[in-house]
């Protein structure tokens, strides 16, 4: 299972590794990914290859704290749309937890911890913050762990000021070489060989009322990545995803998908293939699943469906409708409006949709 992270996790890169006399396309390269794609914010890469990126950099360039100075070139906004339901929280705990919660959007592979109060180790008006990549066989997490706790630092100051400061910085690794670099960078003394990556913060400074938030514009967020976000950190949910992004521009194909994920086609394709999938079967549901929703629970013309699906003719998409559901868009939507008992033509075509695989791929449909 191939976990992915944002490219904008690797935002400034090419601008350090110049500072620090190196070549960002030879690194870039040589980890297979092009140079090009990091001026793509809403591309994803294999989080495999992000960590292969900054731990060569780190060694060739001699910089043991390389993560850490990367992470100044990088803020709150690198993760998206999440960011905005950290700006419209009320308190930078519920901003926390925001961020912990939608972090699929941003790379599965990542998991982000807030007790709450003095209840995770931290005691009485603390609380410990925690942060883990949870992809197995990485060789080293040590520039994974400086990235994180650097932008999360920066998010904090952007959250509650400037002059915050954690109460505790702690590393799970041994004591490394730039020691001091680090606590130059956190304005404290950092513990290693601790128990967890992470940070222990003040509750006064977690629940202090934020000026300037929007509650409406939060959980307008929040139902976008729940309705459009991966569901789960595997690849097959990010293709799912973005194949749900491009539909309506007629451009969800594996070129396109292949080029947001920073893969090649072919290597798209085999990775799907190790999951038991194709991405023309991966098209098809998604193309179902939005036809079924759009038709039963909404009065939207069934052209500006079609178009939706990404189908340049109406026809396109009443052939579909007959091979997922046995009828037409138009009687679908008929029965679904219908008053009839609950056993009518679009209780069987949803549970059809609902429990039966279609084997036929998509590419019939024009």
């Amino acid at each position: 299972m191939q976990s992915l992270v944002r490219v904008s996790a690797l935002q400034g890169f090419d601008t350090l590794v110049r500072e620090l006399g190196g070549d960002p396309e030879l690194i870039l390269t040589r980890s297979h990914l092009r140079v090009g794609l990091l001026g793509n914010p809403e591309a994803y890469i294999p989080f495999r290859t992000m960590a292969a990126v900054i731990d060569r950099a780190a060694a060739d360039l001699r910089c043991p704290d390389f993560s850490l100075r990367l992470s100044t070139f990088q803020s709150i906004e690198i993760l998206g749309p999440i960011a905005l339901i950290a700006r419209h929280s009320s308190t930078c705990r519920a901003a926390l937890s925001g961020i912990a919660q939608h972090m699929g959007d941003y790379s599965p592979a990542l998991r982000l911890g807030l007790g709450h109060g003095g209840s995770n180790d931290g005691g009485p008006g603390r609380t410990r913050f925690t942060f883990d990549a949870v992809v197995p066989g990485l060789p080293s997490h040590v520039q994974i762990y400086q990235l994180g706790l650097g932008v999360s630092l920066g998010i904090f100051r952007l959250l509650m000021g400037p002059g915050f400061t954690p109460l505790e910085i702690a590393f799970p690794h041994p004591v490394p070489d730039a020691a001091h670099a680090y606590e130059r960078f956190f304005g404290r003394p950092v513990r290693f060989d601790a128990e967890y990556c992470g940070m222990q913060l003040r509750d006064a400074d977690l629940d202090r009322r934020r000026s300037g938030d929007d509650p409406q514009v939060r959980a307008h967020v929040a139902r976008f990545l729940e309705a459009y976000g991966p569901a789960d950190g595997d690849l097959v949910a990010q293709v799912r995803h973005l194949i749900a992004r491009t539909l309506p521009t007629g451009h969800a194909t594996t070129v396109t998908v292949a080029a947001h994920l920073g893969l090649h086609i072919r290597t798209l394709q085999r990775w799907l293939a190790r999951e038991g999938h194709t991405f023309e079967g991966l098209l098809d549901d998604v193309r179902r699943e939005r036809a079924r929703h759009d038709l039963t629970a909404s009065d939207m013309p069934i052209g500006q469906i079609a178009a939706r699906l990404g189908y340049s003719q109406q026809s396109a998409l009443t052939r579909a409708s007959i091979r997922w559901f046995g009828t037409s868009p138009r009687r679908l939507r008929e029965a679904a409006s219908s008053r009839n008992c609950p056993c009518s033509a679009v209780c069987s075509a949803i549970e059809r949709c609902s429990n039966v695989r279609s084997s036929t791929p998509s590419s019939r449909d024009p």
